[in-house]
């Protein structure tokens, strides 16, 4: 087994989790998320976690307005607002974050968010 590589970490205060994020796809990890494609810096950042509870399990629990921060190794922590929460990737067009997984019957299941400096709703960073 190879040494991990990590790009940060994404935390879901509406779902209790905090995540670190691999640079790239791990098989068999189910405590992680790990980074598809895209850059936090870039505002395309894409994330796919397993669908256990301890990973992204819970994501169709999200709501629109709910935060997501996603922080680098450096320590620089990014505050994104959740958008839509769906079953479409179609739909992700101008997501600064999108976090991908499946449901239990395995479908698939988009969460994209914007940065929170772009949202206009009520959001306390």
């Amino acid at each position: 087994m190879g040494e991990e590589s990590y790009v940060g970490s994404v935390e879901l205060p509406t779902l209790g989790l905090e995540l670190p994020v691999a640079s790239g796809p791990r098989d068999g990890h189910v405590d992680l998320a790990c980074r598809i494609s895209g850059s936090v810096y870039e505002g395309d950042l894409v994330l796919a976690g397993n669908d256990h509870r301890a990973a992204f399990g819970g994501l169709g629990l999200l709501r629109p307005g709910d935060a997501a921060y996603v922080s680098d190794t450096l320590g620089h922590r990014f505050a994104f607002v959740v958008e839509a929460v769906g079953a479409s990737a179609s739909d992700r067009a101008g997501a600064a974050l999108t976090l991908l997984t499946q449901t239990d019957a395995g479908e698939p299941l988009v969460v994209t968010c914007v940065a929170a400096a772009e949202h206009s709703g009520d959001f306390a960073y």
